[in-house]
Parts: C-alpha cells; sequence; structure tokens
C-alpha cells in the first residue's frame, strides 16, 4: 500500500478526485498489521479507489488534525471531504460492506 505523509497529505488524498481510503497505523501496532492485511486482500477489487497509509508515528501533523486517539483508523475521504471513519479492527466482508457504502453501492451498513 502507499504511504502518505504530513507534505503529500494534501495533494495525495485532499485534492484526489477518487474515493480515498487512509489506514492510520503505526508499526508496532498488532491489531494494524491485521488490519493491513485485510485492506490489501480487499484491495484489488476497488481499482476506482485509492489506498493510502499513513504512520502516526512519523507523522504528527495531520492525526492531530484528525484528533487520531486510537489506531488502527480508517478514514474514507470524497472530493477531499471525511465522509466514515472506523477505528478498531473489521473483517474483510465487513471492510467491504463498508466500502460499498461509501461508494454507494450499499443503502445501509
Amino acid at each position: 500500500m502507499k504511504e502518505v505523509n504530513d507534505k503529500n497529505f494534501q495533494s495525495k488524498v485532499i485534492e484526489n478526485k477518487k474515493t480515498v481510503l487512509v489506514d492510520f497505523w503505526a508499526p508496532w501496532c498488532q491489531p494494524c498489521i491485521m488490519m493491513e492485511n485485510v485492506i490489501k486482500g480487499i484491495k484489488k477489487n476497488h481499482k476506482n479507489m485509492e489506498f493510502f497509509k499513513y504512520n502516526v508515528d512519523e507523522n504528527v501533523k495531520i492525526s492531530g488534525n484528525y484528533d487520531i486517539r486510537s489506531i488502527p483508523q480508517i478514514m474514507f475521504f470524497t472530493d477531499g471531504d471525511l465522509i466514515e471513519t472506523v477505528t478498531g479492527t473489521i473483517s474483510s466482508r465487513d471492510l467491504e460492506i463498508l466500502i460499498g457504502y461509501v461508494l454507494g453501492d450499499n443503502n445501509e451498513i
């Protein structure tokens, strides 16, 4: 998964015309590692989205701006707007459902 940081968050996420998933994580966080594997497993099914990870240990500005207090945390952005947030781990099935909701493919979660 591509990395995003404080310097390129604006151009890669906020100015992106696609729906963007940002995985806020840290290398010491075992649940974060689990979520990275879940995201990698479903990423291939969603070519119309961008997927990034943001290391909260190496970057603090954006995680502070979005008040990240717990990881893993997944945020979805569309046209620069934060539209959905999930804190903690979720299954690949539940993440697929959430992505469908975010993309407008499903009416409910």
